[in-house]
């Protein structure tokens, strides 16, 4: 690909690569290389890179601090890549980082975020504050004790099953139109404020209260 500069759209998914050299192709602006077995990825001189689908690959780390303008990152299922840093990459709307190993992730800098899957890790704690665009939230299945969506007002679909959860307060989220929080240890969920929710799965809590009098039961699936 080193002859190819002018190169701005790079769609290469399921092949047995053993590595992909992008280094003198500086004009892309998108990369998708999903399930291509490759164990590193060098994007520091894609600096023009928007979308990034790398998922299913067996990368240790991925360096995105040159990437200022990419607003998609796909990374799930790189299983040996332990940490995420997205500090320069404040454009980004969409991240998709799910069954990764991370114990962390700090968003605090993608304030333009709108869709988080973040499932399927090892996260304790998840701090959205700073996400006031966030739209899609699914974050189940990792170590979180508690869910602050104070400031995620946007929000139209969340997904926080299976998590060590005991209360969630979705009363401000007025745009909210689906719930599922199945698998937690809730014992209480009041959904009369939201309006336009049209789906909620609470399955397997330990529920004593439900209010769902939201004006909307009609319209519930």
């Amino acid at each position: 690909l080193s002859m190819n500069t002018a190169l701005e759209l790079l769609i290469l998914n399921y092949n047995a690569l053993s590595s992909l050299d992008v280094t003198k192709n500086t004009a892309l602006k998108e990369l998708s290389c999903t399930q291509c077995t490759l164990t590193s990825l060098d994007v520091t001189k894609n600096t023009s890179l928007e979308i990034l689908h790398c998922n299913s690959n067996s990368f240790s780390s991925l360096d995105l601090s040159k990437n200022t303008a990419l607003l998609s990152l796909i990374c799930d299922n790189n299983a040996s890549m332990s940490s995420l840093d997205l500090a320069q990459n404040t454009a980004l709307e969409e991240l998709t980082c799910y069954n990764i190993p991370l114990a962390n992730l700090d968003i605090s800098k993608n304030t333009a975020l709108v869709k988080l899957r973040c499932d399927n890790n090892s996260l304790t704690n998840l701090d959205l504050s700073k996400n006031t665009a966030l739209s899609v939230l699914t974050c189940g299945n990792d170590s979180l004790t508690s869910l602050d969506l104070s400031k995620n007002t946007n929000l139209t679909n969340i997904n926080c099953y299976q998590t060590y959860i005991t209360s969630l307060d979705v009363s401000g989220l007025t745009n909210l139109e689906r719930l599922s929080c199945e698998n937690n240890s809730l014992s209480s969920i009041d959904v009369s404020g939201n309006t336009v929710l049209m789906a909620l799965n609470c399955t397997s809590n330990s529920l004593t209260m439900l209010n769902v009098a939201n004006g909307n039961n009609t319209n519930f699936i």
